[in-house]
């Protein structure tokens, strides 16, 4: 599994953590990244003797740990790589623009009628050159998908690039860092609307609603959530 150089978060929708939540909802500083909800601090001693912490405040995947190799990043785990995090931007609205990348390309003599240039650095595979396009900019009189070995679309932000320099302004793009955006988790809507934020126990496996009063209720179809009077204990 390898670890991407750089990742970029941008917010779509985002509540921040107030103090006078439980100390379950604190948020610090960690390899120079401000980390609060939804995102939190997997606890450095959290592998030990097989355990994890008891508790805590965030979307469950929405955990940060250090990088084994490199104390200079945080790291995310997603579903089919780790990803270093340089920022994570809790109000940022700036929009972000998606680059399709076509590889291998048949063009089948119809380099020139296209009047588009591949990409130089790449060359060309069996003869097969590559290009890349902001989404929806392609030349609509060739078959992309039909001619072309495979179609990758990565993010980058708007301010980075420019249809009429792209190529050049890739690697400068992709040196920034990929753009991701979150928005609010489905399950957590009852809880966040109520003024609380959710979390997660992980000896119980139950889901959490962590109040502003310092109070934690479960966060299910039977909770009272915030202002209730069902609250619990979690052991740390």
């Amino acid at each position: 599994m390898t670890e991407d150089p750089l990742l970029c978060f941008f917010l779509l929708c985002f509540h921040g953590c107030q103090p006078s939540f439980s100390g379950f909802c604190s948020g610090g500083v960690c390899s120079g990244v401000a980390i609060s909800y939804p995102f939190w601090m997997m606890d450095d001693g959290s592998n030990t003797n097989g355990s994890t912490q008891n508790a805590y405040c965030g979307y469950q995947e929405f955990s940060l740990s250090g990088a084994p190799s490199n104390d200079t990043f945080l790291v995310l785990a997603l579903p089919n790589d780790n990803y270093y995090v340089k920022h994570i931007d809790y109000a940022s609205k700036s929009d972000d623009v998606n680059i399709t990348f076509y590889f291998n390309c048949s063009i089948d003599g119809v380099y020139e009628r296209l009047a588009v240039s591949p990409i130089p650095c790449l060359g060309q595979y069996m003869g097969k050159p590559s290009y890349g396009f902001l989404e929806g900019k392609e030349p609509v009189e060739f078959d992309w998908a039909g001619k072309c070995e495979d179609i990758v679309v990565a993010t980058a932000g708007e301010t980075e690039m420019t249809e009429s320099d792209l190529i050049n302004q890739f690697t400068r793009a992709m040196n920034a860092g990929f753009i991701l955006d979150w928005d609010m988790w489905k399950e957590c809507g009852r809880c966040e609307s109520r003024g609380g934020q959710c979390g997660f126990n992980n000896r119980t496996k139950e889901s959490l609603c962590f109040c502003d009063d310092g109070s934690i209720h479960p966060n299910n179809s039977s909770g009272t959530y915030c202002k209730g009077t069902d609250s619990m204990n979690i052991e740390n």
